[in-house]
């Protein structure tokens, strides 16, 4: 027997149209796909939640088995799953934020590799999207400088102390990049004993870029951590007893 009549639509059809079910005789469930399919839309919009509630506790009682249907029916209409999701995302915006958050916190590394990648990868279009966002939301943009600013003071010491040095040739251009990061680390150091201590810490040149005697160079041997009341009481002076080292190798 090929055929099989469906008891909803009466019509023959083959064996393939209905579902197998062995608790029947033929071994085939009565109604054939398309007529079950029907039913169970029905059913479905007439018991909404209690099929829901019903669906999760068999998931629950079977995560392995769930994981593998819900893994072949995405494979098999992956656009149904694309448009799942964005309708999920619309209605859970909030929470999709909060999500995206943890994970960012989470994996500050790795999504800081990401960026960087996609950025380098993307150059135009983030700098267009970035001048977009600045002029639609000046305030909220200003806001986002500063709250970077703060949370890297050192490094825009650092920077601002480079671009100072730059102006008067006190930085020289064979610096290597292990230099210039060590020179970073005094400004870290800078911060963390300002933190630590709660005494206001700044980063010295041990001769001074503009003295009046000698000018030094902004390169790593120049550089210590001292008080700010000890920095702005040295001004431009330098004293060869202090460090004669640093006066042979910044002269």
């Amino acid at each position: 027997m090929n055929d099989k009549s469906c008891r909803v639509c009466a019509t023959d059809k083959p064996l393939e149209l209905f579902q197998k079910d062995p608790r029947t005789k033929s071994g085939y469930a009565g109604r054939c796909l398309s007529c079950a399919s029907i039913y169970k839309r029905r059913h479905y919009e007439a018991n909404r939640e209690h099929v829901l509630a019903v669906n999760r506790a068999w998931r629950v009682s079977h995560p392995e088995a769930g994981i593998v249907i819900q893994k072949r029916y995405y494979e098999a209409h992956p656009e149904r799953r694309a448009e799942a999701s964005r309708a999920w995302k619309e209605r859970n915006i909030d929470r999709c934020k909060a999500s995206r958050a943890i994970h960012r916190e989470k994996n500050k590394v790795a999504t800081k590799v990401a960026r960087q990648k996609r950025e380098s990868e993307n150059k135009e279009k983030y700098a267009r999207l970035r001048l977009e966002y600045k002029l639609a939301n000046p305030e909220a943009w200003r806001a986002s400088q500063e709250k970077h600013r703060l949370a890297n003071l050192d490094r825009f010491a650092a920077k601002e102390q480079l671009r100072r040095a730059k102006k008067i040739n006190a930085t020289p251009a064979w610096l290597t990049p292990t230099q210039k990061a060590e020179m970073l680390g005094f400004y870290t150091e800078s911060r963390a004993v300002t933190e630590q201590t709660g005494v206001e810490h700044e980063v010295d040149h041990i001769v001074p870029l503009r003295g009046r005697l000698v000018c030094g160079l902004h390169v790593p041997w120049n550089l210590r951590v001292i008080t700010k009341t000890e920095n702005a009481s040295k001004g431009n002076r330098f004293s060869p007893e202090i460090s004669p080292i640093a006066l042979q190798l910044s002269a």
